[in-house]
């Protein structure tokens, strides 16, 4: 279920320390706030000693706040863990900071001067729900879930090796420690996990030894007197997970992966594995990676924007914040990821789209300053079109290539390699070539083929549709859009492909069902429907459709894998069997997200998104 809209932290400043105007209570105190995180926190859950030679480890925070205590564990796990080690570290957050909050909050910390800063660069927008954010290339995760602590937690899937239950005092801020908190975190502990607490109030040691914590009060020699520690002997509680998306066992760190497909789903995939210790061996029939439809020369990052909160409404709106959040990251390391000016205007194809726009930009489907409604012309300004509607200024054109390129880069690829079957084999899964001839045998396989993954593996009984789209390629010159414009298709910005060609405007797009992809008649152009295309264009912007004499007979044609109910597929379909498809026309939103979902299920890591969207995406729902 929708959690209700955040309310963010109301904060005070008391020389310099910062204090909750809403609790009556400090953060932490920058003279020994830093102290109180290693010998309270860290130091109370038994670290480094409780993570050695462990290869993955999950801390619980229930009130994340500045993220002192993250970044006290980030720093001792960086100096004391094994390279290959993972560390997952989950937070429920109730009021979040903003940015430049953390930023003067965290200022006095110059000994974490350096994962401060980065720490602040990803701070994630106030958007209920979880956010992920990926460090130190893989080696530390963390999901920061904005939430009520208790609704945050109930909605999450976890095994918490280790707690810090860090919430405002007690008598200030009962919510955080009422029985329903303590409930989920003893429902997500691991057998043996460790906890620690600076408060020793009675009513919290009681509520977490009715849970199964033995818990002591210890007196340390820093500048906090008295704390708790504990450790859980209680049993694992429920999954949140529904029976159908029940999560297999964790496979073992370093396990070799075989991810078939190299598009967007695939790239995606084979990157979120390795980035959770996994081995991933990336396979294309093609060149290499984006041969598919995932190759277009520009393409949109456009969110879903749904008026009710759906479950695919919340999946589309946290996998756009997720996906604009990557391509950020990826332009900073100086990727082109990103096409033309940045932004989006979308302008209603008819007037009863006009109406839901305007309720759109009064909404709160995504954080502020994500949606703003436009004159036209506001539009001209921003985007060379003249006509009014919403505007988004995180969206715009990306280059797809250069998404796949960046996220496939450094991981072993085996281009030109045609997988036509699997077959269960001694020690896994056989992959076999056209000829019927296995050619590699894995324990762990990850379908990302698109509309052709229900072929590999009939057995599941996906419903996989695929859709033919075309686009037509335009020349640029004056009059033509400065920005990406939506109006029932769309065009792109004049942008030059990925890693080089000529710059031109892409107008899309068809979506057709085709009955059977094998059938290569999809991918012959068709002048009908650059005429198609360009008649819509026509009817919605004459004057932008006037820069041009006529349609285009040049462009690019793909295959779309959508599902009946219009959500994608991640997740399990036999014992080292899983798959990431269905991804439609949003799979540059979408696909990154979801593939940090999958790669959860295999490693036991949190999950990326709450427990009921996970299970709306699980192929089981069509068993």
């Amino acid at each position: 279920m929708p959690w209700p809209e955040i309310t963010p932290a109301r904060l005070e400043w008391r020389d310099g320390v910062p204090a909750s105007a809403d609790y009556g209570d400090i953060y932490f105190d920058v003279t020994d706030g830093l102290a109180q995180a290693r010998q309270v926190f860290v130091g109370g859950i038994g670290a480094p000693d409780i993570w050695h030679g462990a290869k993955r480890f999950t801390v619980g925070e229930v009130g994340f706040g500045a993220g002192l205590n993250f970044l006290a564990t980030w720093r001792r796990w960086r100096e004391t863990a094994d390279d290959d080690a993972r560390l997952h570290y989950l937070a429920v957050e109730a009021h979040p900071l903003t940015s430049v909050d953390v930023s003067r909050a965290l200022g006095p910390f110059r000994d974490l001067l350096a994962e401060a800063a980065v720490l602040s660069a990803l701070w994630p927008e106030p958007h209920p729900g979880p956010h992920r954010r990926v460090l130190d290339g893989g080696r530390v995760t963390l999901t920061v879930v904005l939430a009520d602590a208790a609704a945050g937690l109930a909605a999450t899937d976890a095994a918490v090796d280790a707690w810090f239950l860090d919430g405002f005092a007690p008598d200030r801020n009962p919510a955080m420690w009422n029985e329903a908190v303590l409930d989920e975190v003893a429902r997500l502990s691991a057998p043996g996990a460790r906890l620690a607490t600076y408060s020793v109030a009675g009513a919290v040691r009681r509520g977490l030894a009715d849970r199964g914590f033995r818990v002591d009060k210890v007196k340390g020699d820093g500048p906090k007197g008295e704390h708790l520690m504990g450790r859980y002997e209680g049993t694992p509680g429920a999954a949140a997970l529904p029976a159908h998306a029940a999560r297999p066992d964790p496979v073992a760190p370093g396990t070799p992966c075989a991810v078939v497909g190299a598009g967007v789903a695939g790239a995606a995939a084979a990157r979120a594995l390795a980035n959770h210790g996994l081995d991933p061996i990336l396979l294309e029939a093609g060149n290499g990676p984006a041969a598919g439809a995932s190759g277009n020369p520009c393409g949109l990052v456009d969110p879903r924007l749904d008026l009710e909160p759906s479950t695919g409404g919340r999946l589309h709106a946290a996998a756009y914040l997720d996906a604009v959040h990557r391509l950020d990251m990826l332009a900073t390391q100086g990727w082109p990821v990103w096409a033309g000016p940045r932004g989006l205007l979308r302008v209603p194809p008819d007037s009863r789209q006009a109406a839901r726009f305007d309720r759109l930009a009064d909404s709160a489907v995504l954080p502020p300053g994500h949606v703003e409604r436009v004159t036209a012309a506001d539009a001209r300004e921003h985007a060379n079109v003249e006509a009014a509607g919403l505007w988004l200024p995180r969206a715009g054109a990306i280059r797809p290539r250069a998404v796949v390129a960046a996220l496939a880069h450094g991981l072993p690829q085996r281009p030109r390699t045609p997988v036509a079957g699997l077959m269960r084999g001694a020690s896994g899964w056989l992959l076999l070539d056209p000829r019927g001839h296995a050619f590699l045998q894995v324990p762990l396989v990850v379908l990302a083929a698109g509309c052709l993954t229900p072929r590999l593996w009939p057995d599941a009984g996906l419903p996989v549709t695929p859709r033919r789209g075309q686009i037509s390629r335009l020349d640029g010159g004056p009059g033509t859009p400065d920005a990406a414009v939506t109006f029932g298709g769309y065009l792109t910005p004049a942008v030059a492909d990925y890693p080089e060609g000529d710059e031109r405007h892409v107008l899309g797009a068809t979506y057709d069902r085709w009955p059977d992809p094998t059938d290569r008649a999809w991918a012959t152009l068709s002048d009908a429907d650059h005429d198609r295309l360009f008649h819509g264009l026509s009817e919605r912007l004459p004057r932008v459709a006037a820069a041009w004499e006529g349609p285009g007979h040049d462009g690019r044609v793909g295959l779309r894998a959508t599902l009946p109910d219009r959500m994608p597929v991640a997740g399990p379909l036999d014992e080292g069997l899983h798959a990431l498809t269905g991804l439609g026309s949003h799979g540059f939103q979408t696909g990154p997200l979801l593939a940090e979902l999958l790669a959860a299920y295999l490693t036991g890591a949190p999950l990326p998104l709450p427990a009921d969207v996970a299970a709306a995406v699980h192929p089981a729902r069509f068993g």
